[in-house]
């Protein structure tokens, strides 16, 4: 799935092309964010085919070394996105039933073309995708290729140029008078880079990936799955082909202490995020990719690997109960995953150290979608037993989502998720509750968590205990029939 951030409208500035190729759009994009007047830009795209005003078919090919879903395909996606909402909010053909559906095609280095049909679901703002590979490589590749865009052609319907003509001079009409400014230009932005952080970063060797996109031509636009302003995406100078994560680290928080000292413990755990270097407020960690991504874009990928993920996450947050360290906002986008699917917890902005599991607090913080309902209900909780809750919650959501039906590991999970903190299993000892491992490899992998536990067996005892902030984003997750 993907989904866009803002609502756009286009027109066109210099008249129709049936094909563009590689150049600006004769149509400018106008968008409209909260809070802000209305911006316009001019998009570009390696090639598009327009049966009208409209545009039909979109062809990114990937101009950059980066593979995980590089700047090209964000642009397409994002491009592609503003045309969807286009056509379901102002062409007649399409607006009463949101059934307008784009075409794009997305040709990667190794040989590879992604179809990617766009489309709105009625009622819902945001953007989904199907994506089906072709195999330049392969002679039937090649043949289905071609019949996928002469069945595109043959679904082009020559009613539809008036229609968006019309369209567009409606729009035209409502914004003409409004002076707008380009979004997000050079001396707005000092080309889309850090926010101001790129200083102390470029100092200790690092440099700043730009949030922006901007074409040779001027135009600019924003990627489809973005960060927050503190969390940069960096490279080494010497390495710009290795991408790494920036965090400026909050006031207040004892993330870097707490990431510092997990560092020093032995054995290290595969499942929680290894800080790879740190200087003043800010920490520096290797890049992957969140769980929340996968439920969002690529759920396919990570259909087979949910066992895995679901075991990483309990013996991650086991070894953080092990050394007395509650996460205290377990959900899934604090959760990513190497090449090979281990996952690895992410973001300790709002943990802290306890002295035991019965140690309680008197603060509200995590997410509000994940939280334990005695957090929410702002009562003194044990946060040990609250990360439980979210632990389960995540749990359940996970094998949901992807319809896993893991008896075993779903049973233990609602156990978690019990109402009564006093009823949750601790999960020091989850393996007690589960069935026999799943596969060869996730016995050999259990086989070295317990032999891990074993050695890592002990308590450290630094409580630090204080009012932290409520982070009430909720991520764009629907939990409500996870515990059902």
């Amino acid at each position: 799935m993907a989904s866009m951030f803002f609502d756009a409208f286009l027109y066109p500035a210099h008249g129709r092309k049936t094909a563009w190729k590689d150049k600006r759009w004769p149509i400018t994009v106008i968008v409209e964010r909260e809070g802000e007047s209305l911006r316009q830009y001019s998009p570009r795209s390696d090639f598009l085919i327009s049966n009208s005003a409209l545009p039909r078919l979109l062809v990114e090919v990937n101009s950059t070394t980066q593979t995980q879903f590089p700047k090209d395909l964000r642009r397409m996606l994002a491009t592609g996105a503003f045309v969807v909402r286009f056509a379901n909010n102002f062409v007649s053909k399409f607006s009463q039933h949101k059934d307008f559906v784009l075409c794009t095609f997305f040709i990667a280095a190794n040989g590879t073309a992604t179809r990617y049909n766009l489309f709105q679901i009625p009622d819902d703002k945001k953007i989904y995708y199907t994506k089906k590979d072709f195999l330049f490589g392969d002679l039937l590749g090649r043949v289905e290729f071609a019949r996928h865009l002469y069945n595109l052609r043959a679904e082009l319907d020559p009613k539809e140029d008036q229609n968006a003509k019309d369209a567009v001079k409606a729009l035209v009409d409502q914004v003409k008078a409004r002076k707008m400014k380009s979004m997000y230009t050079k001396s707005e932005t000092g080309g889309g880079g850090g926010n101001g952080h790129d200083a102390p970063l470029r100092a200790h060797g690092y440099e700043v990936e730009p949030k922006i996109i901007m074409d040779d031509s001027g135009g600019t636009l924003e990627p489809v799955y973005k960060t927050p302003d503190h969390i940069l995406t960096v490279y080494k100078r010497t390495n710009p082909n290795k991408m790494f994560i920036a965090k400026k680290v909050r006031e207040g928080s004892d993330e870097l202490e707490i990431l510092k000292f997990l560092d020093t413990m032995r054995p290290k755990s595969d499942h929680v995020i290894s800080l790879v270097y740190s200087f003043d407020e800010w920490a520096i960690f290797p890049r992957m990719t969140t769980i929340e991504y996968y439920v969002d874009f690529s759920r396919k990928e990570l259909q087979s690997k949910v066992p895995q993920v679901c075991l990483g996450l309990v013996e991650g947050v086991a070894y953080l109960h092990r050394l007395c360290i509650a996460h205290r906002d377990i959900k899934p986008d604090n959760l990513v995953v190497d090449k090979t699917f281990t996952l690895q917890i992410i973001d300790f902005d709002v943990a802290m150290r306890v002295k035991d599991e019965d140690e309680e607090v008197d603060d509200q913080c995590g997410t509000q979608r994940w939280m334990a309902p005695e957090v929410k209900k702002k009562l003194w909780h044990s946060p040990i037993k609250a990360d439980r809750w979210s632990c389960g919650l995540v749990l359940l959501f996970l094998l949901n989502v992807f319809g896993r039906e893991v008896t075993s590991l779903k049973a233990f999970a609602r156990n978690l998720v019990a109402h009564d903190p006093k009823e949750r299993p601790s999960l020091l000892e989850w393996d007690r509750y589960l069935a026999p491992p799943f596969s060869d490899s996730d016995a050999s992998k259990t086989s070295q968590l317990r032999r891990d536990r074993a050695e890592g067996d002990g308590e450290m005892t630094k409580p630090n205990v204080k009012k932290q902030r409520l982070d009430s984003g909720l991520g764009g997750l629907r939990v409500d029939d996870a515990i059902s």
